[in-house]
């Protein structure tokens, strides 16, 4: 687990910005379930069940709920929850799922007590807990070990394939196993999320200084990059008015 965070929504539309993290999502309220699409289109949104599990997102999802309800947010390291779950990354890879599907019952019980918690620190324990007794034991995979690599972001296949002795088909295998992504589509997305902190954080920094101190050889291919994956460029994206970096409250 990578961080817990209580969430109340401050708008009924909004666009959440892949972060490079898996997520569990649990409203703790007994109010009108969200909905969520994956595209641009208002009139394509999903009904969610009780609580969802989203594997790694490399493009943005539009939420909406029927009142300002308070949410469990729980992220994952980005190798996470394919090792918690058994399941290949590939198969969650920009999707959402129901939690109970992956999770049995145990995650409807998990629900329950953090609705009966009053504090934080209630809720931050009882969800370490539940998933502490679910970690498997076991050696890193390769992919884990690649990106737990300081200098992962900035090393390419080839030199990685040579640093650990197998072949860039191999390695790019256990990448969409464990992660979902290739190497290169997570550098990429690891990136983009330094941006978006930046231009969150910094106002005032030009985006072309955003664009070379996050790695892009010129502005052309930061904005490219940044609107594939956000749907908007650097400039868009500082004129909405913002819950979290990479939560955008839409009109």
């Amino acid at each position: 687990m990578m961080c817990y965070a209580d969430y109340s929504g401050t708008s009924r539309y909004e666009m959440l910005l892949p972060d490079g993290n898996p997520q569990l999502i649990i409203p703790l309220d007994d109010g009108p379930r969200v909905a969520v699409s994956n595209t641009e289109s208002k009139d394509s949104y999903t009904r969610l069940p009780e609580s969802w599990l989203t594997g790694l997102y490399s493009q943005p999802l539009l939420y909406e709920s029927e009142q300002k309800a308070t949410t469990l947010s729980v992220q994952f390291e980005v190798y996470g929850l394919a090792k918690l779950l058994h399941v290949p990354a590939s198969e969650l890879t920009n999707q959402l799922v129901e939690s109970r599907l992956l999770l049995q019952d145990g995650v409807l019980f998990l629900r329950e007590k953090l609705m009966r918690a009053t504090t934080f620190a209630q809720r931050f324990r009882i969800t370490e807990q539940f998933f502490l007794s679910r970690l498997p034991e076991g050696r890193s995979g390769l992919a884990e070990a690649i990106v737990q690599e300081p200098t992962f972001d900035r090393t390419s296949l080839g030199q990685i394939s040579k640093d650990y002795g197998y072949s860039q088909k191999h390695i790019a295998h256990e990448f969409r196993c464990t992660i979902g992504l290739t190497p290169k589509k997570l550098q990429t997305l690891n990136s983009i999320n330094r941006a978006i902190r930046m231009l969150s954080e910094s106002p005032t920094l030009p985006s072309a200084q955003v664009a070379l101190d996050c790695g892009f050889y010129d502005q052309s291919h930061f904005i490219r990059q940044f609107r594939a994956i956000t749907s908007l460029t650097p400039e868009q994206y500082r004129q909405y008015t913002k819950a979290y970096p990479h939560v955008i409250s839409l009109p």
